[in-house]
């Protein structure tokens, strides 16, 4: 659950005026041979909907001011119907599960009492019909993974994670949007499934 204090909250590596990119320094699960190199979030593109535009492996962030970006992100890998390993998983409601694999770096002087997380309840997705679908979090995208492959439901200050967020979404393809900790400042989304 986001417990986030608007005011407090500044846009940081949504903004394209960021002079300087955050990086993320949590190995990536993939193997060194096939893993992307982050790329800088400077001058990337702007959605209609107000979100960057994203690329698997770009570092995106958030903190409380320009010079503190407290949690940086990336996003390495987007899997549609992915396997569910679970001991219960349960089918897609909306019709396919789709799974995104990140690492997640915070930093010390992260608010500890921020409530900062990345989970199925900040993320929403856009099919082919252009039709935003918020309800992407469902008892099948909390049952895919087992537990200790999902991120955690908070995070800590001067931490690292790696972890998966499955969502529930109506079509294999389209564009998925998380939203920053503050909805009134934008967010990221990235596109999924065969072009």
């Amino acid at each position: 659950m986001f417990v986030v204090a608007a005011a407090a909250v500044v846009l940081t590596a949504c903004s394209n005026s960021s002079t300087s990119s955050p990086t993320v320094d949590v190995p990536s699960a993939a193997p060194a041979t096939t893993a992307a190199a982050p790329t800088a979030a400077q001058g990337a593109p702007e959605s209609p909907r107000g979100n960057l535009v994203k690329q698997i492996g770009d570092t995106s962030g958030w903190g409380l001011s320009s010079n503190d970006i407290s949690v940086k992100f990336v996003v390495d890998k987007i899997t549609v119907d992915p396997k569910c390993n679970s001991q219960f998983p349960s089918q897609a409601e909306n019709g396919h599960l789709v799974q995104v694999d990140l690492r997640v770096e915070t930093t010390q002087t992260m608010p500890k009492d921020a409530g900062y997380s990345i989970n199925p309840y900040s993320w929403s997705a856009i099919g082919p019909d252009e039709i935003t679908q918020s309800n992407v979090a469902t008892g099948a995208s909390f049952t895919c993974q087992n537990p200790n492959e999902q991120l955690p439901p908070q995070f800590s200050p001067a931490s690292k994670y790696r972890g998966s967020v499955v969502l529930d979404v109506s079509s294999p393809t389209g564009t998925l949007i998380f939203k920053h900790p503050n909805p009134t400042l934008g967010g990221w989304e990235w596109t999924y499934g065969a072009a």
